[in-house]
């Protein structure tokens, strides 16, 4: 999972579009310098903007995935390096099948990158065709096990698989309405999207008056990525305790992590060989 970073949401940053576009420069910087290899990023209607952010993304080593480009926008920022992919659709699962077809068919960049919150009961495997990364939003704390994480981004691995493409979480980093995740929690759900063999994982940071960088939330979450990045390689062996509240995975290098998938989800232990 060597592609990690910030799903930032540039519109929710109070301010000017000026104001905005400086913010977004801040947090690319801030990210880099945490480590951060990915980010997820607005283009604001400022073309000349939007290339030198991907400028500095790519003197930093990192890959953006760049939403509301429009037809001509696509054609001047296209061949930049620095694009990974341009994301074509949010929430997709919100939207009408036939609507996503066809705002996927009309792309003539790619990769594209498609992102939608699936059910436990509904894994939408018909999205995963369209694009060539599929975003998987997991947004479980406080009130859901981070069991559910683990069976959502099992069953994205194994759709990806069938389609061919990458697959990508959408973790949590903030309060989607019912209170942050702490620390341990972020850092646990960092390992799940390991053990389950994702191929990147953005966590969700929405861009409001205090940035998305330098919280002790983003803080858990690129400490973790950068552990699971020095630590395993590869995809793992995993299995679930007869309750299935405990994950354990093994990877071929000799790393073993146990983690609780309880609504009080931590890293129970780690062992290397």
């Amino acid at each position: 999972m060597k592609l990690y970073g910030f799903y930032g949401v540039s519109w929710g940053f109070p301010g000017t579009p000026a104001q905005q576009i400086a913010r977004q420069r801040l947090d690319l910087t801030a990210a880099a310098d945490a480590g951060c290899s990915l980010a997820h990023l607005s283009h604001l209607g400022n073309v000349k903007a939007t290339r030198q952010l991907l400028d500095l993304a790519w003197s930093r080593g990192m890959s953006v995935i760049l939403e509301d480009l429009g037809p001509d926008d696509v054609r001047t920022l296209a061949s930049h390096p620095a694009l990974l992919a341009h994301s074509v659709a949010d929430d997709a699962n919100a939207r009408p099948l036939a609507s996503v077809q066809a705002m996927c068919s009309a792309e003539t960049l790619t990769p594209r990158y498609l992102s939608h919150g699936p059910t436990l009961d509904d894994s939408q495997a018909e999205l995963y065709p369209l694009a060539e990364i599929i975003g998987v939003q997991s947004y479980v704390y406080p009130n859901e096990q981070l069991l559910a994480s683990y069976r959502v981004w099992t069953q994205a691995r194994s759709n990806a698989d069938a389609a061919e493409v990458r697959v990508f979480g959408n973790s949590q980093l903030r309060s989607i309405g019912w209170g942050a995740p702490t620390a341990e929690q972020i850092r646990a759900q960092v390992w799940v999207a390991a053990a389950t063999g994702l191929d990147g994982l953005l966590g969700y940071a929405q861009l409001d008056k205090n940035g998305t960088i330098g919280t002790g939330q983003s803080k858990a979450f690129t400490q973790a990525c950068a552990e699971v990045n020095a630590l395993t390689s590869g995809r793992a062996q995993v299995a679930l305790s007869p309750d299935s509240l405990t994950l354990t995975a093994n990877w071929r290098a000799g790393v073993s992590v146990q983690v609780d998938l309880s609504e009080k989800a931590h890293v129970l232990n780690i062992k290397r060989r």
